[in-house]
């Protein structure tokens, strides 16, 4: 990481980021962004090594709506079922009505989590299929994530941007006849975690951070890879004993992160502290950053060095442990001491999420230098 978090310096690594394309979990820019993430933390104190996740790859072949007013391209449901070559077709209705095909429009943040409407509909549904918009930044295709990639349910589901919302609600209202398509493969694909480790003694701290998504998705990933970086980096030139995971598979019901709770398991206590680093850390379009942990001496503790660091206390909030979503819930139901910050995002998993419009250099540095102060402290 750049010495003493120059913004500037900071700019050139989140463009950088930015250039490998889109980093879903198996693809292209998901393998080349961990190489370059294992160089970044390049410190001779820190040993970094790639843990191999088999995991479903999603090809699609075919992902469209079509009906008498044109074709309506989306993308699949990562964790639903595809469609023959033929497509299903038949009328077009709200999906909580008597139709053949159901329609409605949801928020991509909220319908990622377990136990929201979205799936229950889903599992109760006998549609043919449904087809979703998505309300992302500027109407575009702002995908859900696939909570059960491993184990797809329920109907065909296709997702379109939110552009697109009149034309679909001018059919629902219509009651026309559409063909919704989605042929995909599910052949298995690779990805991989990042597992490092900085001195040979029980670490007391441990640094987490997912490191896949849809899209470039650099304002939601990028500032907690790079403060991930500079944690381990730190603790390095420290001394301090600390493990760091980065994990793949966080838009597909966390599927690195399963691996790891296995792998990890001996660190799962109160004894150890674990940061979770979430989405949208320097994001510019909403900077705002929630604070959990478990413990309310740990969240105290990470505040004052997010502001020490710079981060202005009126963007930081915190909430109880119980209102974590995401790795850090999982690590709280796994009995770990966890303090977590996640931020907001007015792109959230929309195309536009990019550097430069998105990101704030500045707030990216000085979350990453709490960070780095968090773990290199000696107990």
């Amino acid at each position: 990481m750049p010495q003493a978090f120059d913004p500037r310096a900071v700019a050139r690594l989140l463009a950088e980021y930015d250039g490998f394309g889109l980093r879903r979990a198996g693809s292209p820019g998901d393998a080349a962004c961990a190489q370059w993430l294992r160089a970044l933390v390049g410190h001779p104190g820190a040993v970094v090594e790639s843990r191999p996740v088999t995991l479903p790859v999603v090809q699609v072949r075919e992902a469209c709506l079509e009906h008498a007013g044109g074709r309506i391209d989306g993308l699949p449901m990562f964790d639903a079922p595809g469609t023959s070559a033929a497509g299903v077709a038949g009328v077009i209705g709200p999906a909580d009505g008597e139709c053949d095909i159901g329609f409605l429009a949801v928020d991509p943040g909220a319908a990622s989590i377990k136990g929201q409407p979205l799936e229950l509909l889903r599992r109760a549904s006998t549609k043919a299929a449904l087809v979703i918009a998505t309300r992302g930044a500027g109407g575009s295709l702002a995908p859900v994530n696939a909570q059960f990639h491993t184990a797809p349910f329920g109907p065909p589901v296709l997702q379109v941007a939110g552009t697109e919302m009149e034309r679909l609600e001018h059919a629902v209202r219509e009651r026309a006849v559409v063909r919704v398509g989605m042929v995909m493969e599910r052949p298995d694909g690779r990805s991989e975690n990042l597992a490092a480790r900085v001195g040979t003694h029980r670490p007391r701290r441990v640094l987490l951070t997912p490191r896949t998504s849809w899209w470039e998705s650099t304002a939601e990933r990028a500032g907690g890879i790079l403060a991930w970086a500079a944690g381990l980096r730190a603790a390095a030139a420290a001394g301090t004993p600390v493990h760091g995971y980065s994990t793949c598979g966080h838009e597909l019901g966390h599927i690195g992160l399963g691996c790891l709770l296995q792998e990890a398991s001996p660190l799962l206590t109160r004894s150890t502290t674990w940061l979770h680093l979430g989405a949208n850390l320097g994001c510019a379009s909403d900077p705002r950053i929630t604070l959990r942990a478990t413990d309310a001496g740990d969240a105290t503790t990470f505040h004052a060095l997010l502001v020490a660091a710079g981060v202005p206390d009126a963007l930081i909030e915190i909430e109880p442990i119980s209102q974590a979503m995401g790795e850090a819930r999982d690590l709280d139901q796994h009995g770990a001491r966890v303090v977590s910050i996640i931020g907001r995002n007015g792109h959230f998993h929309a195309p536009s999420d990019r550097w430069p419009g998105n990101v704030s250099a500045a707030l990216v540095s000085s979350i990453a230098c709490a960070t780095a102060k968090f773990a290199s402290a000696v107990d």
